[in-house]
């Protein structure tokens, strides 16, 4: 009935703070976590928080409550940090209270500047059901659904900012494109939001995930879909947070 203050169960750590990631999806995440993963030096920020499969990571490591999860994944480095997607801090908030539980964490805040390659690897990862590291062609969609899920996109994107105003949370900001041009320097600047002190210089690994994304310019159906829709993209680049949602009925 009442949320949790589950603050008292992370590590402590004289090199690093704990840190929670708040992630928009498509946005490379995954590719970013299991990079500081193989560091072995900052935890493993993986989606321990992840609604719809926490049943069965409930299940994996025979937890009693969400205490006991919550204690146990919390025990596995000596560095604490999750990935959280925009909507599921919402979800977890009924259950935990947030702003207890992570006090002392650093947020990195993680998000895409190309919304229509984020909507479309949205949509075709929706299509076919498979998320990442897809070896044969695209999943093939419609423009509606792609349009579906740029409304989705800015409105979450919304609505996490209001909810960082409001908790006076001022996030370290890593966009996709810098990740794909230079890994080092976006795992670079997790270190300079962790670290208690100097940041160290990191050497970073052969990543395990391979990215399999195609260029703006080879991907037929992005380059079809931005011509069509010009005008709403343009629009859109030049106001994204104040551009009216509303608009997007029209396309319904």
């Amino acid at each position: 009935a009442t949320p949790m203050d589950l603050s008292g169960i992370f590590p402590k750590n004289n090199q690093y703070k704990n840190y929670i990631m708040l992630i928009a999806g498509r946005c490379g995440s995954t590719w970013l976590g299991d990079l500081i993963f193989d560091l072995k030096i900052a935890g493993a920020p993986h989606e321990w928080f992840n609604t719809p499969g926490m049943h069965e990571l409930y299940r994996n490591r025979q937890a009693t409550s969400m205490e006991d999860y919550v204690r146990q994944i919390a025990a596995i480095h000596p560095v604490f940090g999750v990935q959280i997607d925009y909507m599921r801090i919402f979800h977890l908030a009924a259950i935990i209270d947030i702003e207890r539980t992570f006090a002392q964490f650093a947020y990195i805040d993680m998000r895409r500047k190309d919304f229509v390659a984020q909507a479309f690897s949205f949509a075709r990862a929706q299509a076919s059901g498979e998320w990442h590291n897809r070896q044969d062609a695209p999943e093939a969609v419609d423009g509606a659904s792609v349009i579906k899920q740029i409304e989705k996109i800015l409105s979450e994107e919304r609505k996490i900012d209001a909810w960082y105003q409001r908790n006076a949370i001022e996030p370290t900001r890593l966009v996709y494109e810098d990740l794909i041009d230079d890994i080092q320097y976006s795992v670079s600047r997790v270190f300079d939001a962790i670290s208690i002190g100097t940041p160290p210089t990191i050497e970073l690994p052969v990543p395990r995930q391979q990215r399999n994304f195609r260029t703006q310019e080879s991907d037929d159906e992005i380059s079809v879909f931005r011509q069509q829709h010009q005008t709403l993209i343009a629009r859109i680049e030049s106001g994204r947070t104040a551009f009216d949602l509303s608009e997007f009925e029209r396309y319904a």
